[in-house]
């Protein structure tokens, strides 16, 4: 079966319950309210027309459909079969029951006007003002007393008339409570605001840094080697490139050996250095680190793993035991920053080792 959206359901409507018939539907009476429009407030003198008689029952069950129908339409092809079930269900009220419903709600009328009738201070008792209470502007009797009232029936109108003021007072309490809420939502002060707008806008670098960077490791995850073929591999073309590319391997070969002879000259000239500063550096307790030996010391802290919020204090407390001050303490945001730097800068060593190894993979296969 397809799917049923809210023009199958209108087209349903007005197709089966535009027209008025004995016993009257649920979808009768909606057509009326949802397709012609008519109000709620309206219906009932509308409906005068098809004898019915306007009454509170009447609202209510109107109300009551109405509802029902509403909360179906928010699921219409799941619920398709029980709207359907629902709009051909004949009505609660019909034409017939107007007398009795009228009649029922005159008596109930006339009861309760009896009882707040009977409840009433008499003239000549000596408390008058007791006999009442205001709530909201409104008056509310108190119905301690009461002749024709069984002790259980006055003491249930008491409880009633208490839950009424202190209902009252409840709403009024929320309200104000709301209303405080509010405002002091509004009332933030400029720099909460600020901040809550750079965080924002990190947020939003952080997940485009993140994109980026799910999209670098599928590209060379999904990067696949091409293997040439046998009549390109007989190609001039091929052999020259052979040929440049072993030359190529030659190169980085000695590149690497001239880096490591002078990586090796370099820390034995640092360690020379070293060893002269220490012995002409005067012993004092006031000795001051520099931003190169902190930064230093930050990176060995990231990579063995430490966490970013506890990188400061370790650093100043690891300080101030060897005897040396620090001139400027690492902030927070500066070593998340370094933290990111590093992770750019493997990145980058990591697409290099990669493509290193796709010129010996395809050396191997010319070979």
């Amino acid at each position: 079966m397809e799917k049923k959206n809210s023009q199958d359901l209108a087209l349903f409507v007005t197709e089966q319950f535009s027209n008025f018939s004995l016993p009257v539907s649920n979808g009768f009476i909606l057509f009326l309210l949802h397709h012609k429009r008519i109000a709620l407030v309206d219906l009932c003198d509308h409906l005068c027309q098809y004898n019915y008689m306007k009454s509170k029952t009447l609202l209510l069950n109107i109300k009551k459909i109405d509802s029902q129908y509403r909360d179906f339409k928010k699921h219409i092809p799941r619920n398709w079969w029980k709207i359907i079930e629902f709009l051909k269900r004949e009505f609660d009220v019909q034409p017939e029951d107007c007398d009795n419903i009228l009649k029922s709600e005159e008596m109930k009328e006339r009861k309760r006007q009896e009882l707040a009738n009977s409840n009433l201070p008499k003239s000549n008792d000596s408390t008058p003002s007791s006999a009442m209470e205001t709530a909201n502007g409104k008056p509310v009797y108190n119905l301690r007393g009461g002749d024709d009232l069984t002790p259980k029936e006055a003491r249930l109108q008491n409880r009633l008339s208490h839950l009424s003021v202190t209902q009252v007072k409840e709403r009024k309490r929320y309200r104000e409570t709301l209303k405080w809420y509010r405002n002091r939502i509004l009332s933030l002060p400029p720099s909460v605001k600020s901040a809550q707008k750079i965080i924002q806008r990190k947020d939003k670098r952080l997940a485009i840094l993140k994109a980026k960077l799910r999209a670098a490791k599928i590209e060379c995850s999904s990067k696949k080697l091409r293997v040439p073929k046998k009549d390109e591999q007989n190609s001039p073309k091929m052999k020259d490139s052979s040929e440049q590319i072993s030359s190529l391997i030659t190169l980085l070969a000695e590149r690497k050996t001239l880096f490591q002879n002078l990586q090796k000259d370099w820390l034995l000239l640092k360690s020379k250095v070293d060893d002269i500063e220490s012995f002409l550096r005067p012993d004092k307790s006031d000795n001051k680190v520099g931003l190169e030996e902190v930064s230093l010391m930050i990176q060995d802290c990231i990579e063995n793993k430490v966490p970013t919020s506890c990188i400061p204090s370790l650093i100043i407390n690891l300080t101030s035991r060897m005897g040396v001050r620090v001139d400027l303490g690492p902030q927070q945001h500066s070593i998340e920053q370094m933290v990111k730097d590093m992770v750019l800068v493997t990145n980058v060593q990591t697409e290099e080792t990669l493509q290193t190894v796709e010129i010996f993979v395809t050396c191997e296969s010319v070979s």
